[in-house]
């Protein structure tokens, strides 16, 4: 089924133990107009695990005092969103799409989709060795800068040493000696390629660099232009 029942406290416990994110929808009624919109929302969506529960004792455990919500809880980042506004199919949608991933999506086959088929059209993407002492500062400045382009732009973590990734480094035309660096794409028909002139993995750096880009004062980066350089 595309939305588990929660009938009492274990099963909601349970639910959200086991999974890495999930969502509830809570409404005192399930026949409401909110209830039907999250079923409908939670069928369009189907990487993701939804609950849903009408059971007294589950509310407090939310600490839910509304007739109607929807929360997001996952084990990274801030750990739980909860929906502000109308409850629609569309609402409830975008909602869970931008905030089930990490603020800094790592790179993977299973990943690869969500990143490059979403809604999100521009990315940031940080090249980095996991075994580099800096790599989880270099995260913890992207997330900074990712919380703030929530929704338009998605970081994302591409990590160096797994031989499956040298397919997309060498895509970007980077080269060992680079790394770590970064790149901006924006990919309406075709993938738009934006590379820094100061590669400094710091959250000034990248700030700096995603303003540049909303400001349009970024000049594509060509593939040929690195034979000639």
């Amino acid at each position: 089924p595309a939305v588990v029942d929660l009938e009492s406290r274990e099963a909601a416990n349970k639910l959200v133990k086991e999974n890495k994110v999930v969502v509830i929808g809570l409404f005192k009624n399930l026949e409401s107009k909110e209830a039907a919109a999250f079923r409908e929302a939670a069928d369009s969506l189907d990487d993701v695990i939804f609950g849903i529960s009408a059971a007294a004792e589950v509310f407090p455990l939310f600490d839910i005092a509304d007739d109607a919500a929807v929360l997001l809880l996952k084990k990274f980042d801030e750990g739980r969103n909860q929906l502000e506004g109308d409850i629609t199919k569309e609402t409830v949608t975008s909602f869970v799409t931008s905030n089930y991933l990490p603020l800094v999506v790592d790179f993977h086959q299973d990943t690869a989709k969500q990143i490059f088929q979403g809604d999100v059209k521009s990315h940031f993407l940080i090249f980095a060795s996991a075994k580099d002492e800096k790599f989880e500062h270099i995260l913890h400045a992207a997330r900074k800068v990712a919380a703030d382009v929530k929704g338009e732009m998605m970081f994302v973590s591409v990590t160096t040493d797994e031989a499956e990734h040298k397919r997309v480094i060498e895509f970007f035309g980077i080269e060992d000696s680079e790394v770590p660096t970064f790149r901006i794409t924006s990919s309406t028909d075709d993938m738009i390629k934006y590379k820094p002139e100061d590669t400094t993995m710091t959250e000034e750096n990248f700030r700096a660099f995603v303003k540049s880009f909303q400001e349009g004062k970024l000049k594509p980066h060509l593939k040929s232009q690195e034979q000639s350089e």
